[in-house]
């Protein structure tokens, strides 16, 4: 029996110094050496490219797995720029990309493909895999002067490369380099609008008033236009300037910073007159919307204390302002250029020279010959702004009686007294 034991034992011994002496050999075995570059891998091409991923460089070191070889890739690090556009928006649907009709983005997308910053099949996610973002959207018809865009590109690309495959009306002004934590939708803090038209636009309704072109505004009337957009400044509820949104939504509460009226200039035959603004940011509209209560009460439709009602009222909507003279100015990265994580601040300074050329070129011009053919603002104020009524619907007018929007109590009560009064009659 004892024998029997020691011998069980014995092959025991025996069985786990052969295995140990069997991967002791295996670890020495000289791995086979890599494939030569003729030898083509089946999921590299020639090019040392993945089929699988484009974007994914291929790193030579073989290493030996089970007698296999396999490629270790590595995704390449495509560095972050910011880059600063001027376009002319007149014949685009915004700046945003869609499929309904060109946009300022289809076109730019376009170009990068065509150098090669883009691939094809990518058009539809370029978003994603150029990790790109806008700091502003511009609706139809708006132009921009310093817009920018944040993207992740390859280097050894120029401007005028891309600009070569852009219309006249788009132009890639700049890029510098930007810190990987930059984007700029989230670190734009703050929006520079401007709105050009013809003076003859504030002018007080008179319909003996025939050739409006020849109106030359007095600085009596400059003065009292600035104070009317002065009323703007601060916080406050702007649903009255925007679509679909009510006052109960936090979204209405914007903040404007800063509001300036120039002085009248000349340009042809047409007096022209500028007014900028510079806020958080902005809502669907509300610019337009604003320049249109101007107009409403320098003409006569509307008064001081209409505007102070429509910022607090909750459906008193303003008369929307044609989108042609609206030009996105100047977008402001305060807080990134302050921030102790940056080490490349953004500033476009020595471009002004190339956006003042391009204003004074491309887009007041523009604006200009729109207004001698087709009488752009004078069909507006005739058709539109005339027509115009600060009501809103019943429930509206109802509110309204009450005074102030927030008193909910009155208004509880007379919305209940007209439907005791609606039940009497039944």
């Amino acid at each position: 029996m004892l024998f029997q034991r020691n011998s069980f034992m014995t092959a025991m011994l025996r069985g786990r110094l052969l295995s140990g002496l069997i991967r002791l050999s295996s670890s020495c075995v000289v791995p086979s050496p890599a494939p030569s570059s003729s030898v083509n891998s089946p999921d590299v091409d020639s090019d040392g490219t993945s089929d699988a991923n484009k974007d994914l460089a291929v790193d030579e070191t073989w290493i030996p797995s089970n007698n296999k070889h396999y490629v270790k890739k590595k995704k390449i690090t495509r560095p972050r720029f910011a880059m600063l556009l001027s376009f002319h928006g007149s014949n685009y649907y915004g700046m945003q990309f869609n499929s309904h009709g060109p946009a300022i983005e289809n076109i730019l997308f376009d170009a990068f493909i065509k150098i090669g910053l883009l691939p094809e099949e990518k058009i539809r996610a370029a978003r994603y895999y150029l990790d790109y973002q806008r700091a502003s959207r511009t609706d139809r018809g708006v132009s921009a002067l310093r817009q920018v865009v944040s993207l992740r590109i390859t280097k050894g690309f120029n401007i005028d490369g891309i600009n070569e495959f852009l219309p006249d009306d788009i132009r890639v002004l700049g890029i510098k380099p930007v810190d990987m934590i930059f984007d700029a939708q989230t670190w734009c803090t703050a929006r520079t609008y401007s709105y050009i038209m013809p003076t003859y636009a504030l002018r007080y309704f008179d319909k003996s008033w025939n050739d409006c072109h020849k109106y030359r505004i007095d600085s009596l009337s400059v003065l009292k236009a600035s104070q009317i957009f002065e009323m703007f400044r601060g916080t406050h509820h702007f649903h009255n300037y925007t679509e679909k949104i009510d006052i109960w939504d936090q979204r209405s509460q914007r903040k404007i910073n800063d509001t300036e009226v120039s002085n009248p200039f000349l340009m042809g035959e047409v007096e022209m007159i500028e007014f900028k603004l510079t806020g958080q940011s902005f809502m669907l509209h509300q610019i337009r919307r604003m320049i249109g209560m101007v107009i409403a009460i320098m003409r006569g439709k509307a008064t001081f204390s209409m505007l102070q009602e429509t910022l607090e009222h909750p459906m008193m909507p303003a008369p929307t302002a044609p989108a042609l003279g609206l030009l996105l100015e100047k977008q402001h990265f305060d807080s990134y250029n302050k921030s102790r994580k940056t080490t490349m601040p953004l500033e476009w300074d020595e471009y002004d020279d190339e956006v003042e050329k391009f204003k004074l070129e491309k887009i007041v011009p523009y604006m200009v010959k729109v207004e001698l053919e087709q009488k752009h603002m004078e069909t507006y104020l005739d058709r539109k702004m005339r027509r115009h009524s600060f009501k809103g619907n019943d429930l509206s007018s109802k509110m309204r009686q009450v005074g102030k929007w927030d008193n909910t109590e009155d208004l509880e009560k007379l919305l209940k007294g007209d439907e005791d009064d609606s039940s009497k009659e039944k």
